[in-house]
């Protein structure tokens, strides 16, 4: 008996992985997922709205409990700050800074000081806080007022801040009572006042010394840069460093110009090369280029034997002529025109290994000779790139120089003419700059709490917490829910998805049998679409054995198996379904046949599969069970008595379903998707994790079979609506005569007719999500 040819031998499919099927991290793990914020919303808008509610309600118990328990009310007073006082322009000009930078730093200056120690402790011992107000009396002990723990608390309720691009501060005092919050904060208005008063303003002395110390750096400082100037001019011949930049600009160039035709000409040789290489290493052994057969074919020993199988052949038509086909002259001939192209083909596949070896060599040196040259180049262009870039930094440095030089030259301009005019000013009279805007009133609503702000802040808080707690669940689910679940698994392709019984309308009873029981039922339907995709592209690839394997127990492998084996014998195809799952078989179950014999019986040599197969109850559709139980069954597995198995099967059958255990179970799956043409996996909705369909998709593709894809089983709609809507549609237009259970939703138009019912743009079944 001829030893069955394995499946990963027959033509269409490739030993070992294919280039698609190499391993790589799957983004299953982690918090690779795709959050659908629309459809997230749908699914928990009672819930988000519940908890505006609540957050509205726990806001305004919320603000009574802290307006009752802990209410604050705060005093404000306002002031008003002016540039220094002078006869001329401002003297700070003088020194570097901008009048509006004085005043932005002298407001800085004043508010901290309203706040300062000797301010706070000023305004504590003021008579008024002492004796007219409730906050004091926490700081009694024994009938003794204690102001430091005042001032410590002071710290802690008094703000004082300058209101940006304005010329005005405010000081404010938040307590628990309104009268308290307005005394306190005139006792600190007339403290800070009070200093401000005594403080005198600067002498013009002063400021003339500042001045002159001013002017004399700035002139130090200028002839330091002139000198450094002058050395640079002479030490680096500045004049001519303008045409040497030029020279190496255009060798930058001329080098890159040749670099990128060199770089180009390199990388054709490597492609060349890497062409040459996978030719001579080809699985199926070397693949000569056509110039290489061009040469040895054109070359003196192929065309001498050429000649000589000429004359041979010219002789031979000579000597059938005149002795007749059947002479023994003629067989000889016969006999020397095959040894000579014997010959000739030995010494031409000698020559093609010769000539092709010769090629990859010349390319290799001109590849050696090519990267030598780029290196040569590249040292050359950074040597040319350097020079360029001392160039322009001697010039850079020259012209911040001179712009230091320049600014220093104002500078000293400006310093004189200020030291001249403020000597023909006498002493300026002093005054101070700050002036009291309004005065601290008694505030008639508190600051805290505010009710506009309290209700939104907690209803925000109550929402968010809400929305962070879905989304955390969201993140943090790792089971396979519907196929955009699945596109996040790399390299995944989802072939349809099946929805779950309770979403069909028909009212489906057994899903094992539902495409012959209920034909026009959506889940019917759904099997249908997989199987046409199915169909056509393992016709394309001239297949005819499907593994179908499944991740988890109960994922539904048995009954997709059932129904697919149903509807593919609906379009007058031949199936035959394989049980090869030893370790739980159910196929002769749902299929109502006996479990022997089966496979066990024809892997042991006991039967075969002409005797074995059992005919069902679906026309078309016949089933080889399991088999007699036997405890070496999955090692046969692996044998080449399943590979000659499935060929049989092939020979007489247009479609073989091979059943297999769950992945997590055993290894079974992997070993036949190593004898079947192609293998699809099913998966159930909430029940598998993306890390274990990555794990199987990955071993499957590496398998010899050619993976198809996924199968999403048990598919329920979310939020209500996408799929429900959709299978009810599909079910009514498929069973016209039934009543419809649910009145349609319909939306009002513009003119206030009604309008066609909401369609959802989503596939029925297998789909998109």
């Amino acid at each position: 008996m001829p030893t069955p040819t394995p499946p990963n031998q027959r033509p269409g499919n490739r030993p070992g992985p294919r280039p698609g099927g190499a391993p790589q991290q799957a983004g299953s793990g982690g918090l690779n997922v795709n959050i659908n914020p629309v459809k997230l919303l749908r699914q928990h808008m009672w819930l988000l709205m519940v908890s505006v509610i609540i957050g509205g309600v726990l806001g305004v118990v919320t603000h009574v409990a802290l307006l009752r328990l802990s209410p604050r009310w705060t005093s404000t007073a306002m002031f008003e700050f002016s540039g220094l006082i002078m006869e001329i322009d401002d003297v700070q000009n003088s020194i570097g800074a901008g009048s509006l930078a004085e005043t932005e730093m002298f407001i800085a200056t004043e508010t901290q000081k309203m706040i300062s120690r000797p301010i706070l402790m000023q305004a504590v011992q003021d008579s008024s806080v002492r004796v007219d107000t409730k906050w004091q009396k926490q700081f009694v002990t024994d009938g003794t007022y204690d102001p430091n723990l005042a001032f410590l608390e002071l710290e802690e309720i008094v703000r004082a801040r300058s209101i940006r691009d304005t010329a005005f501060a405010k000081l404010s005092v938040t307590t628990p009572n309104p009268v308290d919050s307005a005394i306190i904060c005139q006792a600190i208005l007339r403290a800070y006042m009070d200093r401000v008063r005594s403080e005198r303003t600067i002498e013009s002395s002063d400021v003339l010394e500042v001045l002159s110390g001013s002017l004399a750096g700035i002139q130090e400082e200028k002839k330091l840069i002139e000198d450094q100037m002058d050395r640079l001019w002479t030490e680096s011949d500045l004049p001519g460093l303008d045409a040497s930049r030029t020279v190496e600009q255009h060798t930058i160039d001329r080098i890159t110009l040749e670099l990128t035709d060199a770089r180009q000409e390199l990388e054709m040789l490597r492609e060349q090369y890497d062409s040459y290489q996978e030719q001579l290493n080809s699985p199926g052994g070397v693949t000569y280029p056509e110039i290489v057969r061009q040469i040895v074919d054109e070359g003196p020993i192929i065309s001498n034997f050429k000649y000589q199988i000429a004359g041979l052949k010219a002789g031979r038509r000579s000597s059938m002529e005149s002795l007749g086909q059947n002479h023994r002259e003629v067989r000889r001939l016969d006999q020397q025109i095959q040894g000579v192209e014997s010959e000739m083909d030995a010494q031409r596949q000698v020559l093609l290994a010769e000539t092709f070896n010769g090629l990859i060599e010349t390319t290799q040196l001109q590849i050696s000779s090519f990267e030598a040259a780029d290196a040569d180049m590249m040292e050359n262009m950074n040597e040319a790139s350097q020079k360029m870039a001392d160039i322009e930094r001697l010039q850079e440095q020259y012209k911040t120089l001179e712009n230091e030089a320049e600014s220093l030259a104002e500078r000293e301009s400006e310093t004189a003419d200020r030291i001249s005019k403020q000597r023909s000013i006498g002493d300026r009279q002093a005054s101070t700059r700050v002036s009291v805007f309004s005065q601290p009133e008694e505030p008639d609503e508190p600051s805290f709490p505010i009710i506009y702000v309290m209700v939104p802040m907690v209803m925000l808080l109550v929402v968010g917490l809400v929305s962070g707690i879905i989304v955390l669940r969201e993140l943090l689910e790792q089971r396979i829910r519907s196929a955009a679940d699945a596109s996040l698994i790399p390299q995944l392709r989802v072939i349809g998805m099946i929805p779950d019984i309770s979403e069909d309308p028909a009212g489906v009873k057994s899903i094992e049998t539902v495409v012959r029981d209920q034909p026009l039922g959506i889940i019917s339907e759904s099997i249908r679409e997989i199987r046409n995709t199915v169909g056509k592209r393992m016709a394309s690839r001239g297949h005819k054995t499907l593994l179908v394997a499944t991740g988890m127990p109960d994922s539904g492998g048995t009954s997709i198996i059932a129904n697919l084996a149903a509807s593919f014998a609906a379009t007058e195809k031949r199936v035959l379904i394989i049980d090869a799952n030893f370790r739980r078989p159910r196929i002769h179950e749902v299929m109502g046949v006996s479990q022997a014999p089966g496979l066990t019986d024809v892997l042991t040599g006991a039967s075969n599969i002409s005797d074995a197969a059992m005919v069902t109850g679906v026309s078309g559709v016949e089933v080889l069970p399991s088999g007699t139980p036997d405890a070496t069954g999955y090692e046969r597995l692996t044998t080449d008595a399943m590979s000659k198995a499935l060929v049989d099967a092939s020979d007489h059958y247009d479609i073989v379903l091979v059943d297999s255990p769950p992945a997590v179970v055993s290894n079974d799956a992997t070993n036949l998707a190593n004898r079947c043409d192609a293998s699809l996996m099913v998966v159930r909705a909430y029940h598998e994790k993306r890390g274990l369909i990555a794990r199987v998709r990955r071993q499957l593709d590496e398998s010899n079979s050619e993976f198809l894809g996924v199968v999403i089983n048990a598919v329920k709609s979310s939020a209500g609506g996408y799929f429900k809507r959709n299978f009810q549609v599909a079910h009514e237009y498929n069973n016209p005569t039934e009543p419809k259970p649910v009145k349609q939703r319909k939306r009002k138009t513009k003119k206030g007719k009604d309008d066609m019912p909401e369609r959802e743009h989503e596939e029925v079944g297998a789909g998109r999500d």
